[in-house]
């Protein structure tokens, strides 16, 4: 299993697999979500965690 880390940000958000697996950090438009969640795609057993749920990205979580 891979835990995947997502910081997000007002302009980026920067994601990080396991122990710096890999990592990637993406512009903020409309197609954000798709992007990552394709890039996710790699590790199939995939828990998220992201930082700052309780604010901008709870809207979104």
């Amino acid at each position: 299993m891979i835990l995947i880390g997502v910081d997000p940000h007002k302009s980026s958000h920067a994601a990080v697999a396991g122990h710096q697996v890999a990592q990637r950090r993406l512009v903020v438009n409309s197609g954000t979500f798709r992007q990552r969640m394709r890039w996710c795609e790699q590790w199939p057993d995939r828990p998220l965690a992201v930082e700052g749920v309780g604010s901008w990205a709870a809207r979104r979580a």
